[in-house]
């Protein structure tokens, strides 16, 4: 009994110490105690918060509210000598940046990571990583991922080289058909009058094409995978002519050397 008297002591008086930190005005609550971290008011209409935890030289966290509607809003700011971390609510959408300067100014980033949205679209947003002052890597509004730009125009640009030991390509069907009975296999003379005319081959993109279009890679490994298949039917088809040719010169052979022993005999025959 004497335990549990204690015990409901204790936790009375631990919750009036709490209680008397902290004070509450209609939805809101407070502490008025001054220290080292302040949070509102006794009628607070916005957050302010700061701490003084660290020396003068290290970081501090400030949470503020802007004035006026044209007014930047900082939401939070850590400064420390060439080094900035901030987050500022504009009018039109959002700026948060982390990032190494030099010196201040925008021009003086070496590297970090921002977050903005477009200067003509309120809460586009798209995020980037800077590197020696310059945009590496950005991530768009709708998803588009550039390397080496920032305005990609698609899933993935990149404006460089790309090293990979394997590269995987969804495709939707393949070049097989060319190896199906109904398959119409261009003559070689056809074949030569289209590059006469045309200078590439049929259904391969032209230089001026490739050029404006660029190289769709899948697509084009299909083309070439059909030309090889069809390069393959020729070889097929020249070794069966050969063989007719070979099977009709042997024949031709035969003949010839019948018609020798026949020449032959009749040479004998007349001497005699």
């Amino acid at each position: 009994m004497k335990k549990l008297i204690l015990a409901t002591i204790l936790f009375v008086s631990i919750s009036n110490y709490l209680f008397a930190q902290w004070n509450t005005n209609g939805n809101d609550i407070y502490n008025s105690n001054s220290g080292n971290v302040v949070i509102g008011a006794t009628s607070p209409t916005a957050v302010n918060a700061s701490s003084t935890l660290f020396p003068s030289t290290i970081p501090k966290f400030n949470v503020v509210t802007g004035t006026g509607t044209g007014a930047y809003t900082d939401l939070v700011v850590f400064n420390h000598p060439g080094v900035n971390v901030d987050a500022v609510q504009r009018q039109i959408g959002l700026l948060l940046k982390l990032s190494y300067e030099s010196t201040a100014g925008e021009s003086n980033k070496m590297g970090g990571m921002i977050l903005e949205s477009s200067l003509g679209y309120g809460n586009i947003p798209s995020l980037s990583l800077v590197t020696a002052n310059t945009r590496r890597l950005t991530v768009d509004y709708s998803g588009n991922v550039g390397i080496g730009t920032t305005t990609p125009q698609n899933k993935l640009d990149v404006n460089g080289t790309i090293h990979s030991k394997v590269v995987l390509i969804d495709l939707n069907g393949w070049q097989d058909c060319v190896f199906k009975k109904e398959y119409r296999l261009l003559p070689l003379t056809e074949v030569k009058n289209y590059i006469d005319q045309n200078q590439h081959l049929p259904e391969i993109p032209s230089e001026p094409e490739m050029i404006k279009n660029g190289l769709d890679v899948g697509e084009m490994n299909k083309l070439l995978m059909k030309k090889v298949e069809e390069l393959t039917l020729y070889a097929i088809e020249n070794e069966q002519k050969d063989k007719e040719k070979d099977k009709l010169l042997t024949t031709l052979q035969a003949q010839i050397d019948l018609l020798k022993e026949q020449l032959t005999a009749v040479q004998k025959e007349i001497k005699k």
